[in-house]
């Protein structure tokens, strides 16, 4: 049999099925700390073990005026979903989210290709390894379709598949619109795949070297991604005081829509000073006039 979660954190029997371990990961830093929480939690419901990884505050960040620089290790125990350190070395410690294991790791970093690997290669020297693994970002979770259907998909898959794609929505002014399909649509790679079969190359835009003729891809909107939702984030962190227009958008083109009836997800929680910025205004120029 294999065990899932509900929203309420108990356990589910998927009876009549094996039991698909599952591994997820996260590369994450110090000012990634207000979202990383809701990630963690979705992770929680499908995985056996989660790592994390704290690359610190170096200039491969991108992140213009950090506004947080603790440690992650110094930030978990402020978490009430945290149950203390485990175990510690040098370079890694062991601890419990949501009772479930997980590891965080430091190593600086250097672009998402080199991180990626590098968590890819510490996870594979755990002893033994699961059946996939699942990756996010620090600003994004899993829907309920995902977390509810994941175990069923990964138990159908024929041996020969080696990764599944989803589709990614892009959350944008609130928690009912999304940008479209320039944006939210099918992510360039699985974030599902068997452990051991990939590697990345490049750096900032890392490709995902796999092979593409054995993945396989699950309709659903499987990750909710906030970046362009938390703007005064975005202003701060990423220095786009916009989505679409004006001299330093994140997107160019894209349009808002209503989010789609056949997605779902935990309410997210919002970071320190957000508010719903209405999605054609620019962060500086609304601030101004909501002092």
């Amino acid at each position: 049999m294999a065990i899932a979660r509900d929203i309420h954190g108990k356990s589910i029997v998927l009876m009549g099925m094996v039991a698909m371990k599952i591994w997820s990961y996260i590369i994450s830093m110090a000012d990634d700390c207000d979202v990383l929480p809701d990630a963690l939690d979705s992770l929680a419901h499908i995985s056996e073990r989660i790592f994390v990884v704290d690359g610190g505050m170096t200039d491969g960040t991108l992140v213009h005026s950090p506004r947080y620089t603790t440690p992650l290790s110094e930030w978990f125990p402020t978490q009430e979903q945290f149950a203390g350190w485990l175990s510690a070395s040098s370079h890694e410690r062991s601890g419990l989210w949501r009772k479930i294991p997980f590891t965080l790791f430091d190593h600086p970093f250097r672009d998402p290709a080199h991180q990626r690997n590098y968590t890819l290669s510490e996870m594979m020297q755990r002893g033994y390894s699961p059946d996939f693994i699942v990756w996010i970002d620090s600003d994004e979770v899993l829907s309920w379709e995902f977390i509810r259907g994941v175990h069923w998909k990964l138990e159908s898959l024929p041996k020969e598949v080696v990764g599944v794609y989803v589709k990614r929505l892009c959350l944008v002014q609130d928690e009912q619109h999304c940008v479209d399909s320039s944006q939210s649509n099918w992510l360039a790679h699985p974030t599902i795949h068997r452990p051991g079969i990939v590697r990345f190359s490049g750096n900032w835009h890392e490709h995902m070297l796999v092979n593409r003729e054995h993945l396989e891809r699950w309709d659903i909107w499987g990750i909710v991604h906030s970046r362009a939702l938390f703007r005064r984030r975005l202003w701060e962190q990423r220095g786009h005081s916009a989505v679409t227009s004006g001299d330093t958008p994140l997107w160019h083109g894209v349009h808002m829509e209503n989010i789609p009836s056949d997605v779902t997800w935990n309410p997210l929680h919002w970071p320190e000073n957000e508010k719903v910025v209405p999605f054609d205004v620019d962060i500086r120029e609304w601030d101004k006039s909501h002092v």
